[in-house]
């Protein structure tokens, strides 16, 4: 299990010093900070602590990684930040009762991450190590010396999961460059040390910022500095850091469903309102409603284990006030969406089953009338009544609400263009767990809805052939049929569902009653296999006999009403 001091922190980072204050060259594993200072600050950039930056060092930060950042930011249209940077060395200072001086370019990927952590508020992995030299104004990163010692220090740490450090072969100039025995012992001590730590190699900061920023972290401040949804001005992605903006751009909405599924899968109910609050703050600036949000949320929900779902803290998932706030800014077509998020703001949502208790909580077999008013809360559940109500009505609406204006096709291309559309349209008016779903997998579906509803027709080649000619009326007929489908499969769903949840939870004795009630009151309208069963036999087959009754009840609403 991390460590809670490893969890990922905004403008803080670990890295590898090499000191000579012993006497012999040692690697010391310190900590670099960063944070913005005011704008109004007389310096943009200043170092404090008990280590130091020599003057080559400082003014390679000041002259190559602080325009690095200013680029980066101003791409994500963010104003430029002043830093005050520290690094560490509790463990020699405190022992030589001295502060230490950094030479060279090492440390000049650490900082460059810091900084960037600190300006956009993005929280960076604390397992992580990294050393480097950024060389150019465009991102790339170089070699640098003493990679074993700092892969050593990095081990023996205990807490460092991955070592980050620049690749030393790519550039046959730098192999010429370094020491042979430096290139060597390099070479050596990565090969040694592969089964212990992961050793990753970057060419350019894209790649350190891609190791660096968890998903969470990237979507959080992406919604809270405001470039969750920003474009790139943009069109040249041939350099590192244009590369590096864009990485921090695409896939925000992606991210933010990943971050908050895997609070959820982690039972961090704290986390993931805090994500889902943070989302629709920034919404609510930019006044506006964000599309299908209300059904992807219930899908996601929908989708936990039980017992996650059960997590304390966690339902109401949405506030009241949230809601009414986001659907002031509800388009028409949000509607149906605005309706379905306001179900996520009750605690009990997905506890609603079918009640097969009465007002006090009696079981079916403690009355002689239990068991009668039992099966008639089921049979209401499944008459025509219920299932039109609760499935069919959503259908016929959408069905209603689709307006088409050519109800023939040319060809196979504009039928499954056509078909593909109505389907995602009776989806969005459903309240259904397959809720928002890409085109592609659309598609295939509604060809697979077109093949069961014209199964008896000649399947799909007969739909065309009607959405081509129009003989009974063209696509007006197509999407008729493939209404009435869809609530056949929708109410067949849905009739299993609630016998499940009315059954399953009963014991053993309880069925055994239910059933000999149902052979005494209903035996003649059961087929012989089930009328002669014992009771006992007829309790493994519950469902099965309900559901028959109640299919065969053909005016099931007037029986209610009799009983």
């Amino acid at each position: 299990m991390a460590n809670k001091n490893d969890d990922p922190a905004i403008g803080k980072t670990k890295t590898a010093i090499v000191s000579q204050v012993t006497g012999e060259a040692v690697a010391i594993i310190t900590e670099i900070f960063a944070q913005k200072t005011p704008v109004d600050s007389n310096t943009r950039l200043e170092f404090r602590g008990p280590v130091k930056l020599d003057d080559k060092a400082f003014n390679h930060i000041e002259a190559v990684i602080l325009p690095i950042i200013d680029q980066i930011t101003q791409s994500l249209e963010l104003s430029i930040q002043n830093f005050l940077i520290s690094v560490s060395n509790i463990g020699a200072t405190a022992t030589m009762g001295k502060g230490i001086k950094i030479s060279g370019f090492s440390t000049d990927l650490p900082i460059f991450m810091v900084m960037l952590s600190a300006s956009l508020q993005t929280a960076l992995r604390q397992d992580i190590i990294a050393t480097g030299h950024i060389a150019s104004l465009a991102g790339d990163v170089a070699p640098v010396l003493d990679i074993p010692l700092k892969i050593e220090a990095a081990v023996a740490s205990g807490n460092i999961t991955e070592f980050l450090f620049p690749e030393i072969e790519k550039d046959r100039s730098v192999t010429l460059l370094m020491p042979q025995d430096e290139f060597i012992k390099a070479k050596k001590s990565i090969y040694q040390n592969k089964g212990r730590i992961k050793l990753t190699t970057v060419e350019n900061i894209h790649g350190a910022i891609k190791a660096f920023l968890p998903e969470e972290s990237i979507v959080t401040a992406a919604l809270i500095q405001g470039f969750f949804d920003a474009a790139p001005g943009f069109k040249d992605f041939s350099n590192p850091v244009n590369r590096s903006v864009m990485f921090l751009l695409e896939d925000n909405e992606k991210r933010f469903w990943n971050a908050l599924s895997d609070f959820l899968q982690k039972d961090d109910a704290v986390k993931a309102k805090s994500i889902i609050r943070t989302f629709i703050d920034f919404h609510l600036g930019r006044k506006r409603y964000p599309q299908f949000f209300g059904e992807q949320l219930y899908r996601l929900t929908m989708s936990m284990p039980l017992l996650a779902r059960r997590l304390d803290g966690l339902f109401p998932i949405v506030s009241v006030d949230q809601c009414i706030a986001l659907s002031q800014y509800a388009k028409q077509t949000d509607h149906n969406d605005v309706q379905t998020l306001y179900k996520l703001t009750s605690p009990d949502e997905f506890e609603k089953k079918i009640d097969t208790k009465d007002e006090e909580g009696l079981s079916p077999t403690s009355d002689p009338d239990q068991e009668g008013q039992f099966l008639k809360k089921i049979f209401y559940e499944l008459s025509d009544t219920s299932l039109t109500q609760k499935i069919g009505k959503s259908l016929d609406d959408a069905r209603a609400d689709y307006l088409i204006k050519n109800v023939i096709v040319k060809d196979a291309s504009e039928f499954n263009q056509a078909i593909t559309s109505f389907y995602i349209h009776m989806l969005r008016h459903t309240q259904s767990p397959e809720g928002h779903v890409s085109r592609d997998a659309a598609a295939a579906d509604a060809i697979d809805r077109i093949e069961d509803s014209f199964r008896n027709a000649g399947g799909y080649e007969a739909a065309l052939a009607e959405a081509k000619f129009g003989t009974k009326g063209g696509l007006r007929y197509i999407f008729d049929v493939m209404t009435d489908q869809e609530q056949l499969g929708r109410k067949r769903k849905y009739k299993e569902m609630i016998l499940k949840e009315a059954i399953d939870p009963l014991d053993w004795e309880t069925k055994v009653n239910l059933s000999a009630y149902i052979q005494k009151q209903y035996g003649r309208y059961l087929p012989d296999t089930f009328r002669t069963m014992e009771p006992e036999q007829l309790a493994h087959h519950l469902e099965e006999v309900i559901l028959l009754l109640a299919e065969r009840e053909r005016d099931i609403d007037r029986w209610l009403r009799k009983h």
